[in-house]
């Protein structure tokens, strides 16, 4: 009977307390390795769940000791308005105020106004100056300043108002279309159409007639101009315009109107050009064969 009590005691874990003591700690540890692998199941989550960082970054962010600029303030004028410092350790650290960044605008935000484009706002290789000639834009620039600065500045595109072709300062010519004034023909002999115009039909020769009538007009068969007779003087009776004018009266000195006719103003008497000029239309002023040289 005392070794049956003895027994159920021992199995209810009352009597032996040394083996009892003896097994908590091994049920201790069994709770302490469960709670740390689920503290590092969960950690494992949110680092997974997390956006990655690039190293290198994260290092600079780390040695910087706590970011010593706020790269999003001023941020839309980072390329004027901070320092090169600055400029440096957010484009290297955070991407932000990079030549490219494209909120780098130089507007503040909720102005509404447009942005202006400034030469440290886009690499520039070449160091274009895009005001430099300007007004010449299409005709003194290369390709290659015509397509950045239009590109880049909108300055030199085909459309600028700017780029005029005149030099500022200097009175434009007007320009000449081929709607509104064409283009006059070449005019080798300098033929005046206007002297003797008159006489056209008589004192021009065919070179003059044919030249004069085609490209101005003047001097041809029905211009009404050509009469025959020299502004201010009285037509002689019976005058044909386009025929030679009869002889009036004898010719008692014989003139011969077109010998030395070339020279009649100087090499004529006055009494020869008076009757040439009456009744042939020869040497009258302005007559276009009277050209003083052989």
């Amino acid at each position: 009977m005392i070794h049956e009590t003895a027994t159920d005691i021992e199995t209810t874990g009352l009597l032996p307390v040394e083996d009892h003591d003896h097994r908590q700690p091994s049920r201790t540890l069994r709770v302490a390795v469960s709670t740390t692998a689920v503290i590092a199941t969960y950690a494992f989550v949110l680092r997974w769940k997390q956006p990655q960082i690039n190293p290198a970054a994260m290092e600079s962010l780390m040695e910087a000791d706590g970011l010593p600029y706020d790269c999003d303030a001023g941020r839309w004028n980072a390329f004027q308005g901070w320092s090169e410092p600055k400029k440096t350790w957010c484009c290297t650290n955070q991407q932000k105020g990079c030549p490219d960044d494209p909120l780098v605008t130089g507007v503040a935000p909720g102005t509404g106004a447009v942005p202006i484009q400034t030469p440290g706002a886009v690499a520039n290789p070449n160091n274009y100056n895009c005001d430099a000639g300007r007004w010449n834009a299409h005709l003194g620039w290369s390709v290659g300043k015509q397509t950045w600065c239009c590109a880049s500045m909108q300055k030199g595109c085909p459309d600028d108002p700017l780029a005029t072709g005149v030099r500022p300062g200097v009175a434009a010519a007007p320009l000449q279309t081929a709607a509104a004034a064409p283009l006059a023909a070449a005019n080798p002999n300098n033929y005046n159409c206007d002297a003797g115009r008159w006489n056209a039909h008589i004192g021009w020769s065919v070179g003059k007639q044919t030249w004069c009538c085609t490209n101005q007009q003047k001097g041809c068969p029905d211009d009404p101009l050509a009469t025959g007779v020299q502004p201010g003087a009285v037509a002689t009776p019976g005058f044909v315009p386009g025929v030679a004018a009869p002889v009036i009266g004898a010719n008692p000195n014989n003139y011969d109107c077109d010998a030395g006719r070339w020279n009649a103003n100087n090499g004529w008497s006055d009494g020869k050009k008076a009757w040439c000029c009456t009744n042939q239309q020869k040497g009258c002023p302005g007559d276009q064969v009277d050209t003083g040289a052989r």
